[in-house]
C-alpha cells in the first residue's frame, strides 16, 4: 500500500484521515516520519499555510504529502 504523509502532528486529525483513506493509503503523520520541527505557518490564508506545510515535507523528506489548515473567522472582528 502506498504511503501518504498528512502534515500534522494532531492525532485526532490523523485518525480522521486514516479512516477516510483506509484501504487506499497508509497515512503517516509528522511524528511517524521523524519530523519534530515546528513548520512555520506564516501565510495569510489557511490554504497558504497548508501549502507551506506540505511543501516542507516534500522538500525535506521526499514523500507524497497533503495538509489541512483551518481556523475560526469571526466576521464581527473583521477577520
Amino acid at each position: 500500500m502506498s504511503q501518504l504523509v498528512f502534515a500534522s502532528s494532531n492525532m485526532h486529525k490523523t485518525q480522521e484521515m486514516r479512516n477516510i483513506l483506509e484501504g487506499r493509503y497508509e497515512v503517516l503523520n509528522l511524528h511517524d516520519i521523524g519530523c519534530l520541527e515546528d513548520i512555520p505557518e506564516t501565510a495569510d490564508t489557511f490554504e497558504g499555510n497548508a501549502t507551506l506545510k506540505s511543501s516542507y515535507v516534500v522538500r525535506n523528506f521526499a514523500m507524497d504529502c497533503f495538509a489541512d489548515d483551518s481556523g475560526l473567522e469571526v466576521f464581527a472582528l473583521n477577520n
